[in-house]
């Protein structure tokens, strides 16, 4: 960020106070100034997350370009997570709604544009994992759930004695995706174990 000295003025300046005290203190204060942009720039480039109630609240403000390129939207009732690639956003979450899908780039995002959205797309998934959304493009684990009365949780053991015990109220079990699992306000089971992954 440094301005070159081109100016014969500037140049004589330069050389008449080189090396005093006045001189010091005005290359350290322009070597501060330097480091004080060069932060800057780096924090203005970290992506930010904007919340919304719906994806119609987060369209909106895409279309008033009020969301800054490369920024996070996160619509955590509709279960979706996105990046701002341009004037898209690109969903990271399975549930896309009315975002772009995953693949919408044409390929992944650490080719696309010289890797330009690589940070948007981490921190997206990251806030998606943390939520626990399932990412798009990851396979979905399946998780048994109990027939009949008296569930509060889900299994990813199907021999889990918790799933198969109270034979007066079970009516059998099903499978499902953990997802659906969450949505239908179940648990994961502390006494299961954790059982095969079944994508």
């Amino acid at each position: 960020m440094s301005q070159d000295i081109t100016d014969t003025r500037d140049l004589d300046h330069a050389r008449r106070y080189a090396g005093t005290a006045l001189g010091r203190a005005a290359l350290s204060f322009q070597l501060t100034v330097e480091a004080a942009d060069h932060r800057s720039a780096q924090e203005e480039r970290k992506p930010k997350v904007h919340r919304f109630a719906t994806s119609a609240d987060a369209l909106a403000l895409v279309d008033q370009d009020a969301i800054p390129d490369g920024d996070v939207i996160l619509v955590e009732a509709e279960g979706l997570v996105a990046y701002l690639v341009g004037i898209w956003p690109v969903a990271v979450t399975a549930e896309g709604g009315p975002f772009k899908p995953h693949d919408y780039l044409g390929r992944p995002v650490t080719e696309y544009a010289d890797g330009s959205w690589v940070d948007s797309a981490a921190k997206a998934e990251e806030m998606a994992r943390f939520l626990g959304f399932p990412i798009a493009g990851e396979p979905t684990r399946t998780v048994h759930v109990r027939i009949g009365t008296h569930r509060t949780s889900y299994h990813p053991a199907a021999d889990c004695p918790a799933l198969n015990g109270k034979r007066a109220t079970y009516r059998g079990q099903e499978q499902v995706t953990e997802a659906q699992a969450q949505e239908r306000g179940l648990k994961r089971c502390a006494r299961c174990p954790e059982g095969p992954a079944k994508p």
